[in-house]
């Protein structure tokens, strides 16, 4: 037992301090790029998008989580074939809504997959002009479609809801702001977040906004400014957004690698992207490991996929933000110090599960009576412009 739990901190101290990119087999279909991904389960759907032809795709192909492996997935009928359409899953089915297709045409259609018979069923199409660029969130049992392009003007500003529990479209509040295209949304605690995007090709956003459901209102966050970019790859595990890439207001394609945690909108540089810069690829994550695939550089479009893991840390305990922590292995309480003032303090299992979150104004806390099981956790200290992962094990 002993031979084994010394392994195991090994393995652990290994995944703190390993965040290094590195190439995986490839995307099995055609280079592309602006495609579309949503994860059921251990499965992740990548596809559609406009290929090296200039053509659009309607093939799906399904990366396993657990062996890092490719394999065909369910098709579209080729006559729904597209790029910018927005991909999510809800309850263990997949959902596509909109784009555009290789004739201009706007489309307005959702389709469902059923991953156990791998068919698509058309779902009532949304009560308004089609879209392409849209963002979208998932809260509770209702999807939300934001902005996007239509063929009358360059970005939107309408809100549309579909509730997946009854088939229903209903028009939400507008945004506040002219309208949004290719830009992120992420969804945490009952409220949604949109960012970055244009409203035209030379207008990017740089500021963030909030929508409250109850009270279907927009409300800027005024902690969270950025410099704009779009056609920017992301995904979400829990409360940590991840962004990778995409263009600049000069043109240029960027390879930042960045992640946001979206109680605290603070951002973290993580490390930057080894290969060609590019934009329009498609990411998704799992096992604390961040995903990306396909996309455009500023000569070809790529079918390459990299990983990097253990994103759900940042850096090292340094002797800048020097983090003690004790007792350790501790019984029901401990005490955590920081060289420099600590704002949250967040206990993880190994599976990357948030067990616990403390707010902190100081540069000590003490966390008392707390019962989970003897093991291994992980302790992530945050504060101005630093986060810390620390081990802790419990007896």
């Amino acid at each position: 037992m002993k031979k084994h739990f010394l392994l195991l901190i090994c393995c652990i101290t290994g995944i703190v301090h390993s965040q290094t990119w590195q190439q995986l087999a490839d995307f099995p279909g055609t280079e592309r790029d602006d495609g579309t991904v949503f994860v059921i389960g251990s499965q992740v759907y990548c596809g559609l998008g406009m290929n090296a032809w200039f053509d659009c795709s309607n093939d799906f192909q399904v990366f396993d989580l657990g062996t890092e492996s490719w394999s065909l997935g369910p098709e579209l009928p080729v006559a729904a074939a597209r790029q910018y359409a927005n991909g999510f899953a809800h309850n263990g089915s997949g959902y596509i809504f909109g784009g555009i297709d290789a004739a201009g045409n706007f489309l307005n259609d959702l389709w469902k997959l059923d991953p156990e018979t791998g068919t698509w069923a058309v779902l009532p199409s949304m009560p308004a002009t089609g879209r392409s660029g849209a963002v979208c969130f998932v809260i509770a049992d209702t999807a939300y479609i934001i902005g996007g392009r239509n063929a009358a003007a360059n970005a939107l500003n309408e809100v549309w809801a579909y509730d997946l529990s009854n088939g229903s479209w209903i028009q939400r509040a507008a945004l506040p702001f002219d309208g949004t295209w290719r830009g992120v949304a992420f969804s945490w605690q009952g409220k949604g977040l949109i960012g970055l995007g244009k409203d035209n090709p030379s207008n990017l956003h740089e500021a963030w906004y909030s929508y409250t459901p109850g009270t279907d209102s927009w409300e800027i966050v005024p902690a969270l400014t950025t410099g704009g970019t779009t056609y920017t790859a992301f995904t979400q595990v829990e409360n940590h957004a991840f962004l990778y890439g995409g263009m600049d207001a000069s043109g240029t394609l960027l390879n930042t690698f960045l992640r946001l945690d979206l109680e605290t909108f603070q951002f973290h540089v993580l490390p930057d992207f080894p290969a060609t810069a590019r934009k329009g690829g498609l990411a998704f994550a799992g096992n604390g490991t961040f995903y990306l695939t396909t996309g455009v550089s500023t000569t070809a479009r790529s079918k390459e996929t990299w990983k990097v893991a253990d994103v759900l840390t940042i850096a090292a305990n340094t002797s800048e933000n020097r983090v003690a922590l004790f007792p350790n292995p501790a019984q029901g309480a401990f005490t955590v110090q920081a060289t420099t003032a600590i704002r949250q303090i967040t206990l993880r299992d190994l599976c990357g599960k948030t067990l616990l979150q403390k707010q902190v104004s100081g540069k000590s806390t003490m966390v008392e009576k707390i019962f989970f099981p003897p093991g291994i956790y992980l302790l992530e200290v945050a504060g101005d412009g630093f986060a810390v992962v620390e081990k802790l094990v419990l007896n």
